[in-house]
């Protein structure tokens, strides 16, 4: 259930805000902080830490399959290599090694791959309403 929340959640800081221009470019690559932001917006609304921690980690995430994975690097759009740049780039092989030892790890980068593949151009999907019952379920358990 978590996964399922989390997947329809990880930008909910980026909904509503300008976005950031690349350097030069002036493309928008995005809202910087827009992981943590929407990470304390579902803290507000009473989500768990798990649920939370998942969403805030769209960006570390990113970092570590980069530092590990040049087909993953080069299957990003240039957009997110240029966002890339300003979220600090892939991690060092030190950081990757100690993010590999999080406790949610494997649903952080297994999320990261699930939202990788959702940005399909036209693809249909639910929208937030097919999630509400069971964002109410686990917003209840936390009463």
């Amino acid at each position: 259930m978590h996964r399922m929340i989390v997947g329809d959640m990880d930008d909910a800081g980026s909904e509503g805000l300008p976005q950031n221009p690349g350097a030069k470019t002036g493309q928008s690559v995005g809202i910087m902080g827009h992981e943590k932001l929407g990470a304390e917006y579902l803290r507000r609304l009473g989500f768990s830490s798990k649920v939370c921690n998942l969403v805030e980690s769209h960006v570390v995430a990113k970092r570590y399959l980069t530092a590990i994975d040049q087909k993953y690097y080069e299957s990003l759009s240039n957009a997110s290599k240029l966002s890339l740049k300003f979220q600090g780039g892939p991690f060092s092989p030190e950081d990757a090694a100690a993010f590999e030892t999080d406790p949610l790890f494997k649903e952080k980068v297994q999320l990261r791959k699930w939202d990788d593949a959702s940005k399909v151009v036209d693809l249909q999907t639910p929208g937030l309403d097919a999630y509400r019952a069971m964002a109410i379920k686990h917003l209840g358990r936390r009463i």
